[in-house]
């Protein structure tokens, strides 16, 4: 015992002399602004997507957050962090282990008698945490669940946002096929009073080729609008865990929604700490400063204790009677190693400082997408105004071209040109209320804090 007590005395008067602490590094100063340029009343929701009252987007999203692959893959990095970490914490108690053997020995030509022994017992082994690596290394582990349950988070609203942009676009090229299909046959009428004037002799015959050609145009965009309703259709499954071929399109009746009213943004450091890739890359910052810690403990002697509890016997019969009993410490330390171990503190700290700067950037782009999904959305709601101004202008003057033409007076040039600017803006205006509510999602999403997740695993 009094050789345990000298090593221990040792290792004290060691850690007192070397120091074994470490302390998380500050992110440069960012300078973090009171508020946003533009904000709402109302707080939206944890599941932001419910505000555009739309159920079966409800429904699609919801099937999304249990059958997602890329959710699920990230529920098992989430285990897999776990079970690391039970594992690291094992290290802080002792092994216990039971051992049982036999030998068998014959005598030789020196006229060994044959002997045979058989044994029992109990064996513990046991790592004194002087200088906290092996706490250190099970702390890093925690910060890494944390990190990970905050990346499955940003997963999850990353995916939410995906199928409410694909589920819109979706609804969108249905819309446009609609004001396709209502131009083809507003266009057909024309086409039809013009092959009659030819008939006439009052036109030309390339008046009547040119309005074809604006009718086939017409099945053209069609066809390419179906192909990616197709596809959209597609990468909805896919989304929602399931095969392309098994989708069921039940936003073929929809419509685009209005725009909710404006969220309130609130104050940018409540942001910061709600936002999950925020924490997780918090957290990494932890989980490097704890990793240097071990990193440096490794450089310093290490206290390890053994005892055992054992019968030994030639004859099994009489093998529990005497029971042997032993108790020893043992202190390693490194002397030399080609550096290591110094390189291994190098790389910990260069680790480190690369999680801070990490931390910052993603600080930095937590608020500058806040503040560009709100100056796009400001902006497109103009532009929308706009191109409505502009539909109304090209409508008015189509009419006035379309009566002097068929009066004898105007140019069928000028009349299909308008034609073409007031069916181009019909379908500019659809295109940019999409837009809109996209940049309304990624308004949602990225004032979005982390889902409370159920477990999925």
């Amino acid at each position: 015992m009094k050789y345990i007590l000298l090593l221990l005395a040792t290792s004290f008067f060691y850690l007192c002399l070397t120091g074994c602490k470490t302390s998380v590094p500050a992110p440069e100063t960012i300078k973090v602004p009171e508020s946003f340029s533009v904000s709402g009343k109302n707080e939206p929701p944890q599941r932001w997507w419910t505000t555009f009252n739309d159920p079966e987007l409800n429904k699609a999203i919801d099937s999304a957050l249990r059958n997602n692959f890329t959710i699920k893959a990230a529920w098992q990095r989430l285990a897999e962090a776990r079970a690391i970490y039970k594992r690291q914490s094992s290290d802080l108690s002792p092994d216990l282990d039971l051992f049982a053997g036999a030998s068998d020995r014959r005598g030789g030509d020196l006229g060994n008698k044959d002997r045979s022994e058989y044994e029992i017992g109990l064996a513990a082994a046991y790592e004194i945490d002087l200088w906290g690596r092996i706490k250190s290394l099970r702390d890093a582990e925690e910060f890494r669940i944390k990190a990970g349950y905050a990346e499955l988070q940003t997963a999850t609203l990353s995916i939410a946002a995906e199928i409410c942009r694909t589920w819109f676009q979706l609804i969108e090229a249905g819309e446009q096929i609609k004001i396709l299909r209502m131009q083809i046959e507003t266009n057909n009428k024309s086409l039809q009073l013009l092959t009659n004037r030819f008939k006439a002799g009052q036109i030309r015959q390339a008046d009547v080729l040119r309005q074809k050609q604006l009718v086939e145009s017409d099945y053209e965009r069609i066809i390419v609008l179906e192909s990616r309703a197709e596809t959209l259709q597609h990468l909805l499954a896919v989304l929602q865990g399931t095969a392309p071929q098994h989708f069921q399109n039940t936003s073929e009746k929809s419509t685009l929604p209005k725009l909710p009213e404006i969220p309130a943004t609130g104050v940018p450091l409540d942001l910061l700490k709600r936002r999950p890739d925020v924490k997780r890359a918090h957290n990494l910052i932890y989980t490097a400063n704890k990793e240097l810690a071990a990193a440096i403990a490794e450089r310093y002697p290490r206290l390890s204790l053994s005892a055992s509890f054992s019968s030994l016997s030639g004859d099994p019969v009489k093998l529990f009677g005497d029971w042997f009993r032993s108790f020893s410490a043992a202190m390693l330390k490194p002397v030399a190693d080609g550096g290591e171990r110094e390189a291994e503190i190098e790389l910990s700290k260069a680790t480190e400082k690369l999680r801070v700067n990490e931390y910052g950037e993603t600080v930095l782009r937590a608020l500058q997408e806040v503040e560009d999904a709100l100056i796009q959305e400001q902006k497109q709601i103009q532009r929308i105004e706009s191109l409505e101004i502009q539909q109304n202008l090209a409508k008015q003057t189509y009419d006035l071209l379309e009566a002097e033409y068929f009066n004898g007076f105007g140019n069928f040039l000028d009349m299909l040109e308008s034609t073409i600017d007031e069916q181009d803006l019909r379908r500019d205006i659809l295109t940019a209320k999409l837009n809109l509510l996209e940049f309304r999602i990624e308004l949602y999403r990225a004032l979005a804090g982390g889902l409370d997740m159920e477990e999925n695993l």
